[in-house]
């Protein structure tokens, strides 16, 4: 079963993380990697490849928050750099109930295509809908 990233500027992908678990439940196989001002980019890469290098190949999805901040380049980089490893940003409560219902459907660039495809329907004008 593919394995969660969460990339965030701060903590709250751990307050995500436990509201999306109130909606479906426990989601396994998350970690979690906030990057805080202080933290330079080599040390913040190097906490993600320990745990990328113990993974022994096990597909990773990795769920950056912001497009074009540090952490979608990072997850850019990780994503083209090892072959298990798919990335895609916009992290938010429908991306990760996406990620957790489809992973046991598909895996790798599909899975990251399909969470993807699933968040750009769920996300609406309330006042035109």
């Amino acid at each position: 079963m593919t394995e969660f990233m969460l990339l965030t500027h701060g903590d709250w992908g751990t307050s995500l993380l436990e509201s999306a678990r109130m909606i479906v439940g426990n989601i396994h196989g998350v970690h979690i990697f906030p990057l805080y001002p202080e933290d330079a980019l080599a040390d913040y890469t190097e906490k993600i490849r320990d745990v990328l290098d113990k993974e022994d190949g096990r597909q990773i999805l990795m769920i950056s928050d912001l497009n074009g901040g540090t952490t979608s380049n990072v997850a850019a980089v990780f994503s083209r750099t090892y072959e298990n490893v798919s990335a895609v940003c916009g992290l938010g409560m429908e991306m990760m109930i996406a990620a957790s219902e489809l992973r046991e459907e598909l895996e790798g660039k599909e899975l990251a295509k399909a969470v993807l495809s699933w968040t750009a329907e769920k996300n609406r004008d309330l006042e035109c809908d």
